[in-house]
């Protein structure tokens, strides 16, 4: 017996397996720990380079004011942080999921004017799909 193989259903598979692969990311933000006024901040997955997770912090303000951006991984230590400043802020960001644990980053963005927090959980899950095809011969 020659087993059929049908193109399209081969193509459908690494597709779904190639999107089921990639990282799943949940957002939450948190509660402010200091004011009940929110920050305007946006932060959101964007997708992949090179693998790689990017998401994108955008702070829109009337007023200039200075923020400190910190990634801290699930046991609490620093990955990265940084000072802005600006009405208009934009800045990506791409986690090296090869060198670090991503699957659980907490994003903090506080406002040194005002001392308003903003705090973002990045939950990472994989799931593998397997699509089984039975043809009559």
């Amino acid at each position: 017996m020659k087993p059929v193989i049908n193109i399209k259903t081969v193509i459908n598979k690494a597709k779904l397996v190639a999107t089921a692969s990639v990282l799943v990311f949940t957002m939450a933000s948190a509660q402010s720990q200091y004011n009940t006024d929110e920050i305007p901040v946006e932060f959101k997955y964007i997708g992949t380079t090179y693998n790689q997770p990017v998401f994108q912090l955008n702070l829109h303000n009337s007023e200039a004011d200075e923020f400190v951006i910190t990634l801290r991984n699930s046991t609490g230590d620093v990955l990265y942080s940084e000072k802005v400043a600006g009405k208009e802020i934009i800045r990506k960001y791409r986690l090296d999921t090869g060198v670090i644990d991503a699957s659980k980053i907490t994003v903090e963005v506080n406002s040194i004017k005002n001392h308003n927090k903003s705090v973002y959980a990045v939950n990472r899950t994989t799931r593998v799909v397997e699509d089984v095809v039975v043809t009559k011969l």
